[in-house]
């Protein structure tokens, strides 16, 4: 059996940033504390705000009129997009009622960017999609199974939620780049919203 180096080197990645990730469980107040010393009280919301920033900052530029596009798939490239950042949006709002958990979302995102990554994409997309976001899910599981264990730390089922649908929504907005990157239309889930959201 022969591997792909360049998966291997991204597996790699994906298991140290999930070993920082669970190895800093117990450090979390202390870390959110000094944070907040440094900082001050709302560095966090700070975080959060500059990341959505970004995201808008990025969802301009693919929303930019393409040479040739028609107007409907402007129109649906746009609703597309516009329901992922309202999904993370919500999420937010929903599970993020405090900034800290805020960055939660932030940091399980950026583990289903890597997880994507890492993945044989020689595989059917919606099995490579299954996947990666099995495996977020999996790993968030297993992050709120450690803090069961951890004095300083409250096991909590939303945070599980809270994980898999982050994933999910992450690889939403991986399946509509890939799209556009390689000029396929929208998978059907996003084409119905989009006409829902255009009619």
């Amino acid at each position: 059996m022969t591997f792909d180096r360049t998966l291997v080197i991204r597996w790699r990645w994906v298991i140290a940033y999930t070993a920082v990730v669970y190895s800093t469980l117990p450090l979390a107040p202390a870390l959110r504390g000094l944070a907040v010393e440094i900082f001050g009280p709302r560095v966090f919301t700070g975080v959060v705000l500059a990341a959505l920033a970004g995201a808008a900052v990025a969802l301009l530029g693919r929303l930019r009129w393409k040479p040739g596009e028609t107007a409907e798939r402007w129109a649906s490239r746009s609703a597309s997009w516009a329901f992922v950042l309202l999904a993370y949006l919500g999420l937010i709002v929903k599970f993020g009622s405090i900034p800290v958990e805020q960055i939660h979302i932030l940091m399980y995102g950026l583990m289903g960017v890597l997880v994507y990554g890492a993945l044989d994409k020689r595989r059917p997309q919606r099995v490579v999609f299954a996947r990666a976001v099995g495996i977020v899910f999996a790993i968030g599981l297993v992050d709120e199974f450690i803090q069961k264990f951890l004095p300083n730390r409250v096991y909590d089922v939303r945070d599980i939620l809270m994980n898999g649908v982050t994933g999910l929504v992450t690889q939403l907005a991986i399946v509509l780049a890939r799209a556009e990157k390689y000029s396929e239309l929208p998978p059907t889930l996003l084409r119905r919203v989009a006409r829902t959201g255009t009619a």
